[in-house]
């Protein structure tokens, strides 16, 4: 329990003392802490403060600070509840649980590229080591996290965009995931491809009817070629490289889970699916409510197969879970289990290469991961916190990293103390939908679709040119400005009506990065980068929009084949 005294300054101030270290100066606090803020101001960077005090380091920053979220101002303190009688904190943002101001970030900078830097108001470090630390490597691990989702946006937006189009055509006749909430109340195994699903195979086999089997992804090819059919498969891979999972082993009796980014050709391979939405888009959810007058679950955390296949194994069921399989590290210098087709080995070369680094093992042991993994690793622990999870999760992989929270037993000890009957497995039919009528509704909504993306790209041209018009000014004009602002509303209502958020992700995260602000520009130099900004911007939409109506041409096109089929 933290000693807490107030004393008086000689400036007449209230100053702060903990365990008798000062956090503040005895003398002049406000002086102290500009002096502070001077020191440790970094411009363009989200400043988290470690140590709240009596505020006046907060203050002086705020004082300095811009509007812009580049240059912001985060606090927490540890002993945040007991200064609540001393300290009032008015509108601060000021945290006391690393949770919540990882979830506070998450929601107000996940589309922003912003730099974080921790600052430890004086002494505080000294007095909580452990919480400073804990702070330091959560918010290294949120922009570790940060790094690579902004690489996958950039690197996936197109693949994205295309699935997106082309998986309506599935999604028009394909039942909604609602269809199997609290469905089963059996234990469910989740298989994950890491190097140590090769060990739990024959008992897999053994317990195989006792079980709801759910693949993660690419998993599901290692488990047919074992002869081990999974009951559901969960996709939401974009990338074509995906395919090659699937289009050498027949699926026909396993279930596909996917959401709409999901590679559209993989679905073709499945004779049943279920379609859910990834939360991290509610626009998304109304879309295509509107679009196909239905309701998804809106499920996920994280990036991978393995996190959402975690979040459908809950919704699906009340029964204990199990892992096997989810190394989430190089075990033996291995990255897959056997049959896998993106196995490959380790190289001291590719360790360096990719930066892989050690991490607390399942056995105790170091072992070898990416940040990639590492990034997987935080959003399962993130979601076992936040999920209401009534039914016993267990990491069974005996393998592998470490991961919090979960509880470790063997495959083994998970199988005899919850496999004990024999289940009813369900090869389930979804093709109860009248394919002719729903395919009919989406060509008549995909052909409005065309006519809305046109009309964008006559909106994006016509601020071109107006922007053109100004090269070489100080100022747009007034009526220049109104006839922008015209352009700029229609834009918006016309990109409403339309699901064009992958491909046009990438182009606000682009703009942002290529006009970057220079703090001693002049007001011509500002007036230019704003101009040139928003003609890039526009350019590259008129780009993205092309690019969507080719998709949508295509989309059309299996459309039109299908009903002359039917």
């Amino acid at each position: 329990m933290p000693n807490i005294q107030m004393e008086q300054t000689k400036s007449g101030l209230t100053t702060l003392k903990i365990n008798n270290y000062y956090i503040h100066s005895k003398y002049d606090p406000v002086q102290e802490a500009k002096r502070f803020v001077d020191n440790n101001f970094k411009e363009k960077y989200v400043t988290i403060l470690f140590g709240y005090g009596l505020g006046y380091i907060e203050k002086a920053y705020r004082e300095k600070l811009s509007s812009d979220k580049q240059n912001y101002i985060l606090v927490f303190d540890p002993i945040k509840e007991k200064l609540i009688d001393n300290v009032d904190f008015g509108d601060s943002k000021v945290f006391n649980d690393t949770t919540n101001l990882e979830d506070y970030i998450w929601k107000n900078f996940k589309n922003e590229i912003s730099k974080f830097v921790v600052v430890s108001t004086p002494n505080y470090d000294k007095l909580f080591p452990n919480e400073y630390i804990k702070l330091m490597k959560k918010i290294k691990d949120y922009q570790n996290n940060q790094i690579v989702d902004f690489a996958t946006i950039i690197k996936l937006s197109l693949p994205w965009e295309e699935n997106y189009s082309k998986n309506r055509f599935y999604m028009a006749t394909d039942p909604s995931l609602e269809h199997l909430e609290n469905r089963f109340t059996c234990p469910i195994v989740i298989a994950s491809g890491g190097p140590s699903l090769n060990k739990q195979l024959p008992l897999l086999k053994k317990f195989r009817q006792k079980i709801i089997l759910i693949a993660s992804g690419s998993t599901a090819r290692a488990l047919v070629l074992n002869d081990i059919v999974p009951d559901f498969v969960v996709s939401i891979d974009p990338k074509i490289e995906n395919l090659r999972h699937y289009n050498d082993v027949d699926f026909q009796n396993a279930t596909l889970i996917y959401t709409p980014q999901n590679l559209y050709t993989v679905r073709g391979m499945f004779k049943n699916a279920f379609v859910f939405l990834p939360s991290y888009d509610e626009s998304l959810y109304y879309y295509y409510i509107n679009l196909l007058n239905k309701s998804y679950p809106l499920l996920g955390y994280g990036g991978s197969c393995a996190n959402y296949a975690f979040v459908v194994a809950h919704y699906i069921s009340n029964g204990p879970i199990a892992f096997i399989g989810q190394d989430l590290a190089y075990t033996d210098g291995q990255t897959h289990a056997d049959g896998n087709k993106a196995k490959w080995n380790l190289t001291e070369d590719i360790i360096k290469q990719r930066g892989l680094f050690y991490v607390d093992g399942y056995m105790g042991e170091q072992v070898l991961t990416s940040k990639v993994f590492y990034s997987m690793k935080n959003s399962f622990e993130s979601m076992n916190k936040q999920l209401a999870i009534n039914a016993p999760v267990f990491n069974c992989t005996e393998g592998g990293l470490k991961i919090e929270g979960f509880n470790q037993i063997s495959f083994k000890q998970f199988c005899e103390n919850y496999c004990e009957d024999n289940i009813t497995h369900t090869n389930i039919e979804t093709n109860g939908e009248n394919n002719k009528k729903q395919h009919h509704l989406l060509l008549e909504k995909m052909q409005q679709e065309r006519k809305i993306c046109k009309e964008i790209i006559i909106l994006c041209n016509d601020g071109i040119r107006l922007l053109e018009l100004s090269e070489g000014q100080i100022a747009l004009s007034q009526n220049t400005l109104q006839k922008l602002n015209h352009i700029d509303e229609k834009l918006q209502k016309a990109l409403k009506k339309v699901n064009l958020n992958k491909i046009l992700e990438p182009i606000a995260l682009r703009v942002q990065n290529l006009f970057d602000s220079d703090t001693e520009e002049t007001d011509q130099q500002t007036f230019k980068r704003i101009v040139d900004q928003n003609r890039a911007f526009y350019k590259q939409i008129v780009v993205a929009v092309e690019k969507s109506l080719e998709f949508n041409t295509e989309l059309i096109e299996m459309i039109e084949l299908s009903l002359k089929e039917e």
